[in-house]
């Protein structure tokens, strides 16, 4: 259990683990796990909530700061993920097309438009 647990760590967090052969057996449960990661930025952002009240900072360093410590704990990866699924959806192409564009690498105009949308309004609901 303990290996599924770094093992989800290694996969969708920044968060410094203890490194684990990388084999079928030491994921198997790894998906259970992926809550606690959850849970560990949830602390995080109580941490921020906490130090932005003790030293009275502003309404918009809180919210941009909130919405950048999921981003800094996951490295993004769901950010990605959800770029993937926007040029694709956008594509408007059949099904082969968009598994393509959800392979490759680079980002397009309406993952970044998306994006960028999404991070706003995420920040605006923060504050």
């Amino acid at each position: 259990m303990f290996n599924s647990i770094v093992s989800a760590f290694l996969m969708y967090s920044r968060i410094p683990m203890p490194k684990v052969e990388w084999k079928e057996e030491n994921r198997r449960y790894s998906l259970a796990f992926f809550p606690l990661i959850g849970i560990f930025i949830g602390i995080a952002e109580t941490l921020w909530r906490i130090v932005c009240s003790r030293l009275s900072f502003g309404n918009i360093v809180f919210s941009a700061v909130f919405t950048v410590i999921p981003v800094l704990i996951t490295g993004g990866i769901h950010l990605d993920g959800f770029c993937d699924v926007s040029d694709a959806h956008a594509s408007y192409g059949d099904k082969q097309k968009k598994l393509e564009i959800m392979k490759d690498s680079h980002i397009g105009a309406f993952a970044l438009i998306r994006l960028a949308v999404y991070l706003i309004v995420y920040t605006a609901f923060v504050s």
